[in-house]
């Protein structure tokens, strides 16, 4: 059985009061020296006291009244071990360094080394407490990079590359999900965030994370930690909500914390005498080692796995069916004359009612959206052509909207006129191209001619009959056309009039002649 010291203490104390034992029996029989027990027995014979006394006393009490402790010297400052424990946090700070600004300030009344450290444990020891969370089922996903990288080579070059170590660990089984990445881009960031919603096959209501560049905006400060825009829309798609953890407060995530330090050493650790040569190769080899430490028991029985099933699983939200895709943003910008904004060296149009207010910009290598006001106003495919712009017509003015018309937007405007118009308009672009200036003027009268005619039929009519001839006439002959209506002079040959005037064949018979 473990001797305690307590226990100890009071059978010395007992057998000096109540026996007649010698200070070496006593001393035996209690674990304590000769001269200890003679020190405690003069003073309580000095004091006259009696075991029902002592009993009725607590430890620290009982020990009191026999070692009689040094009392602080009040000459000497005591350093403020608040402000001493939140420096200790800053890289590079220990404690000698931080006792020499503190003697420095006054010597005399400074504390020796010894001391100062001698009181900040003191303080810890007083201070340093953690309070037990609860946590619940499915309701928290931690997430963190490890420390450690895992190295690979490139096949072409033998350049030696680092994949960093994503991890994460949900609700009560704290079920590990691990996947190495080239990087901790913010594309990249949201990627394995996708990546560890499907592994889970669901979401959490909160994700925490650690104050990381690719998920955090501001950290520091007398403000909270700010999220990015781009992580707070991802977890707003997954009906879920970021909470990161406090600057210096490794508590607040401690399940990632807690992970990232058990795959350390049980896949991390193992993969490091391995070659790989891509991060598809290193995924691999970290799948089947992650199942391995998820599958294995706790003390009570149950593993990871089986505690995630059984507990954590039915909690969650449900995955999205699409996927979030990453997007960048760009500041609000100034719609300029020409109603077009340049995103990574091409130009994209927005609709020209917006000229002098400001959009921001929402890009992917898919697509390009224009947003005024909380509202998408335009989207465009990406191009990955600089130096050019992509116009939307239905963004253009229409006077803009004509002028800039190839050919087949004339002929699906002839298609609407007309198979006469669509004819003309064809034989003007014979032997040009769709994008020739000469068709396009031609066309362009033809349009305008079309529209302020008074009888659109004419317009058809006056189309046929230039088809008649050699070669189609040009638009103001077709103008002049509609004036004249030729067509209607065009007679059949065979064709007589009828009318009461004109004698019938039986007036130029014998019978019919006077």
């Amino acid at each position: 059985m473990v001797r305690s010291k307590l226990h100890d203490h009071e059978l010395m104390l007992r057998l000096i009061c109540d026996t007649n034992l010698s200070n070496r029996k006593i001393g035996e029989l209690s674990g304590y020296s000769h001269n200890t027990v003679g020190r405690y027995r003069k003073i309580i014979i000095a004091q006259k006291y009696s075991w029902l006394q002592l009993k009725l006393l607590n430890h620290d009490d009982r020990k009191a009244l026999f070692i009689k402790k040094r009392e602080r010297d009040l000459s000497k400052r005591m350093a403020d071990y608040k402000k001493v424990e939140v420096e200790l946090r800053n890289k590079g700070a220990n404690q000698r360094n931080i006792w020499e600004a503190y003697y420095d300030e006054d010597p005399a009344t400074a504390y020796s080394f010894s001391s100062f450290t001698y009181y900040y444990r003191l303080y810890k020891v007083k201070n340093d407490i953690s309070m037990k969370i609860r946590r619940y089922p499915g309701e928290i996903t931690n997430v963190d990079f490890a420390g450690l990288t895992i190295p690979y080579f490139d096949r072409k070059t033998n350049k030696k590359h680092y994949a960093q170590v994503f991890v994460s660990a949900i609700g009560i089984s704290c079920l590990i999900y691990m996947e190495a990445c080239p990087s901790q881009k913010r594309s990249v960031w949201i990627a394995v965030h996708n990546e560890m919603i499907k592994y889970y096959g669901g979401v959490s209501e909160v994700v925490t994370c650690d104050n990381l560049r690719p998920a955090i905006d501001r950290a520091k400060g007398k403000y909270p930690a700010k999220v990015n825009r781009i992580y707070a829309e991802w977890a707003a798609h997954c009906n879920s909500v970021i909470i990161p953890a406090r600057a210096g407060h490794p508590q607040d995530n401690a399940c990632a914390e807690a992970a990232v330090k058990k795959v350390t050493y049980k896949i991390i650790y193992k993969l490091r005498s391995r070659t790989f040569y891509n991060i598809e190769e290193i995924n691999d080899a970290i799948r089947v080692l992650l199942e391995v430490v998820n599958n294995m028991p706790f003390k009570g029985g149950m593993s990871r796995r089986e505690l995630f099933e059984e507990f954590d699983r039915p909690m969650l939200r449900p995955t999205p069916e699409q996927l979030f895709e990453y997007f960048e943003w760009i500041p609000e910008r100034k719609v300029p004359r020409q109603f077009l904004l340049r995103v990574e060296g091409h130009d994209y149009s927005v609709p020209y009612t917006l000229r002098n207010e400001y959009v921001e910009t929402k890009y992917n290598h898919k697509k390009v959206e224009f947003y005024h006001k909380g509202l998408c106003v335009a989207s465009h495919k990406r191009s990955s052509v600089k130096g050019d712009f992509t116009m939307n017509k239905k963004h253009q003015p229409v006077n803009h909207q004509i002028y800039g018309y190839l050919k087949q937007d004339y002929l699906e405007w002839a298609l609407g006129v007309g198979k006469y118009t669509t004819q003309v308009v064809n034989q003007h672009f014979d032997g040009y191209q769709d994008y020739s200036k000469i068709p396009r003027d031609a066309c362009s009268y033809l349009r305008k001619l079309y529209e302020s005619s008074s009888d659109k039929n004419d317009f058809e009519l006056a189309c046929q009959f230039s088809l008649k001839k050699s070669r189609p006439l040009f638009a103001t002959n077709i103008e002049r056309l509609m004036k004249t209506k030729p067509w209607l002079d065009e007679r059949d040959d065979d064709f007589i009039p009828q009318h009461d005037n004109i004698r019938g064949a039986e007036a130029y018979t014998n019978g019919g002649l006077h």
